[in-house]
């Protein structure tokens, strides 16, 4: 773990970064958040996110897609044991995302939170840069 959080520490350190993950305890708060300027949190409902998550991750099995240096997706990711902690912990991440943030430690961090389809969109539009090219 301390290989990972240097890591992360190093990137971090850059000039310009986006970090994503789920990470919140191990890195999230004390190095991600401290250096951040903005956290945009998808906070989408638990029906569309486990939906996503599951279709996602069958996709990943039965192609064998690589994930990151060997890593792929196991069989047992998709076992009704894995799917029903997702669907029970749902909850929990955004619960503990809200308490992090209550505490008045990041000041500094905008915190953009998406809670639809339709608020991605619309923030997604907001920030793109305008073509002055024509």
């Amino acid at each position: 773990m301390k290989d990972f959080r240097d890591k992360v520490a190093q990137t971090a350190e850059s000039s310009t970064w986006v970090i994503e993950g789920n990470y919140l305890a191990e890195v999230g708060c004390d190095i991600v958040w401290r250096r951040a300027d903005t956290l945009v949190w998808l906070d989408l409902p638990r029906r569309l996110a486990v939906g996503r998550a599951l279709r996602r991750t069958f996709v990943r099995v039965a192609r064998r897609e690589q994930l990151w240096a060997t890593n792929r997706q196991p069989l047992s990711a998709l076992s009704p044991s894995s799917v029903g902690r997702l669907v029970r912990r749902w909850p929990e991440y955004s619960r503990r995302i809200a308490a992090a943030l209550d505490v008045d430690v990041y000041p500094h961090l905008k915190v953009v939170r998406l809670r639809s389809d339709r608020e991605v969109a619309d923030w997604l539009a907001a920030i793109q840069p305008v073509n002055d090219s024509m």
